[in-house]
């Protein structure tokens, strides 16, 4: 629990420093927030990986990424709250630019940081097939005890705790984050005033968890189809050449 709520508020304060850098008019913070990027670049390029330590590496940048997606999401909300819908264009045209250049910077920055990796350390790009397929293989519900099974596990619907497991994801800190401040721009539209607006949070609600279902199953049919087919390609390599 202490865990939780420490982390929670790392989460909320790197909210908090890039909503400050987003809206200010100066853009020296905003180049300081995007230039820290390039300080990871620097430090990973020419050390000596091991598949496993880049599958990490890997893995730490999806997470990084979905939770800057989620940032920059809740820092447009906020935006919207304090401005209105009525603000002056100039507004959102600085906010869409700091939000581009932020999102163009960290996919740079990964890209450079992945082709200097396999490159210094001689390995292929067919390695992030070797890391997709464990990460579909733990969707899949197909890891038990440490020991590799080769057929689709039966518990499809708990899935999810595995993969997040392995790439170093805590949704709960994330949805504390996400809460708060969807909460907060729920009470900027006065949607608690009124039966219609509660209604209408319910419905938004009930759409997110059926929305997450979707794609849990979704991701979870394509992992047993991944791992069908590749199974399928081991046990006749020669099928792909008759």
């Amino acid at each position: 629990a202490v865990y939780m709520v420490v982390h929670s508020f790392v989460l909320f304060y790197q909210v908090v420093s890039l909503n400050v850098a987003v809206n200010s008019h100066n853009n020296v913070m905003l180049t300081l927030l995007v230039s820290n990027n390039f300080v990871e670049l620097k430090s990973n390029v020419f050390k000596r990986f091991e598949p496993d330590n880049l599958f990490q590496v890997a893995a730490s940048d999806m997470v990084e990424r979905f939770q800057l997606t989620m940032y920059l999401l809740i820092v447009s909300l906020h935006v919207l709250s304090v401005h209105g819908w009525h603000a002056d264009r100039a507004e959102f045209l600085n906010v869409g630019y700091a939000v581009a250049m932020v999102t163009a910077a960290e996919l740079l920055v990964d890209w450079i940081k992945h082709a200097f990796v396999i490159k210094f350390n001689s390995l292929t790009p067919a390695v992030y097939r070797r890391f997709q397929y464990v990460l579909c293989r733990d969707l899949a519900n197909n890891v038990a005890g440490g020991q590799e099974e080769r057929q689709a596990g039966p518990h499809m619907l708990q899935s999810g705790a595995a993969a997040s497991t392995r790439i170093g994801f805590s949704c709960i800190p994330l949805f504390c984050l996400v809460l708060r401040s969807v909460g907060s721009f729920a009470y900027w539209l006065e949607l608690h005033r009124s039966a219609s607006g509660i209604a209408l949070l319910a419905l938004a609600l009930a759409f997110l968890t059926a929305l997450k279902m979707l794609i849990s199953v979704m991701l979870t049919g394509f992992a047993c189809q991944h791992l069908l087919h590749r199974n399928g390609a081991v046990a006749h390599p020669g099928s792909h050449r008759q």
